[in-house]
């Protein structure tokens, strides 16, 4: 919804996908058997990283020589947040915790995702400068970020960008619910690190023709052959009100990555 001020409470979201993903590993026995302990071993390291920047060595991949990483708890953090987006990622998480906490930071290193392009940064400071950041509060950030495993290094950063951005003044009437009868189709994953089912619940609340479709085991992306379907069919048939989604109930989170290749 245009009112939500997603740099701070997207915080809380990315704690309640991986307090879903140590659920989820206990549940499958392959990941129970390979990875008995990974909550302990997810409190174990973020406490060894919250102490000191941890150090390890890892390749150059232009020269192949051995390089000296310091990795800080805040590019720990930020790096395991991005792959919680994703199932496909998130399948990864056990595996790569478990290896760190014995002593091996390469996996993580190797496989995490280290951030967007310069691009993409550009537009996403263009857009959240102008339309969110301004209307964080030092409160919201103290109640968004308290008991989460991210803290506060993500939302600070933002906000020393946002004061050096240019940002276009948004006027108070944008945060405003929208209000329509036009057919829309609303789709959330239901194990979305970033967006949750409840932002499209409030946004569908002054959509009158609306349907919002809660995708179980999914993420923050809707490549799926499943979900295109259901995309086209809505575009097609003009509602979707009477769409077949089925499929989208079929989905299953990814086998867990329980040995490295």
């Amino acid at each position: 919804p245009p009112g939500t001020r997603l740099v701070s409470h997207g915080l809380r979201v990315v704690w309640n996908a991986l307090d879903r993903l140590i659920e989820d590993c206990a549940a499958a026995a392959a990941c129970r058997r390979a990875f008995p302990s990974f909550k302990g071993d997810f409190g174990a390291v973020l406490a060894g990283v919250e102490r000191t920047p941890v150090r390890f060595v890892l390749p150059n991949p232009t020269t192949g020589l051995g390089e000296s990483i310091s990795m800080s708890r805040a590019v720990y953090v930020e790096r395991l947040r991005l792959m919680l987006y994703e199932p496909e990622g998130a399948s990864r998480v056990p595996l790569l915790i478990h290896r760190a906490a014995q002593g091996d930071w390469v996996p993580f290193a190797t496989v995490s995702p280290a951030g967007v392009t310069s691009g993409v940064s550009a537009m996403y400071l263009t857009v959240t400068c102008a339309e969110t950041a301004a209307r964080i509060t030092e409160e919201d950030i103290l109640r968004e970020t308290r008991d989460t495993f991210v803290g506060e290094y993500r939302t600070r950063a933002h906000l020393r960008a946002y004061a050096e951005w240019p940002a276009a003044t948004v006027p108070p009437s944008y945060h405003e619910p929208v209000t329509s009868d036009v057919p829309v189709l609303l789709l959330s994953g239901e194990l979305d690190g970033a967006t949750p089912p409840r932002f499209a619940a409030a946004a569908a609340r002054s959509l009158s023709n609306s349907r919002h479709v809660i995708v179980p085991n999914a993420g923050h992306a809707y490549g799926h052959p499943c979900l295109q379907d259901i995309v086209a069919d809505f575009f097609a048939e003009g509602s979707a009100r009477d769409l077949d989604i089925t499929c989208a109930h079929a989905l299953r989170r990814p086998q867990f990555v329980t040995a490295l290749p």
